[in-house]
């Protein structure tokens, strides 16, 4: 992610599991960080639970609401 015209800037990489049809979080093992995803008709909301600071500077958290977008159509 990057927010503030570039002074707030971060990056993850890895898995996140499905809790259910909703919600999802990511944890690795090792790793304090963690991180909870809510998926709604209109938006994906990610939340910071737990320490995620080594992956980005202490203030820019992980989170952020992205609204979702209609798939680009193809030209025929």
């Amino acid at each position: 992610f990057e927010k503030n015209n570039g002074n707030c800037i971060g990056e993850l990489k890895g898995m996140m599991a499905l809790t259910d049809e909703k919600n999802a979080v990511f944890t690795e093992s090792g790793d304090p960080c963690v991180i909870n995803f809510k998926f709604t008709k209109s938006t994906i909301k990610i939340k910071e639970q737990d320490n995620c600071g080594n992956h980005r500077g202490i203030t820019c958290p992980f989170d952020f609401t992205f609204k979702k977008r209609n798939p680009i159509k193809k030209a025929k």
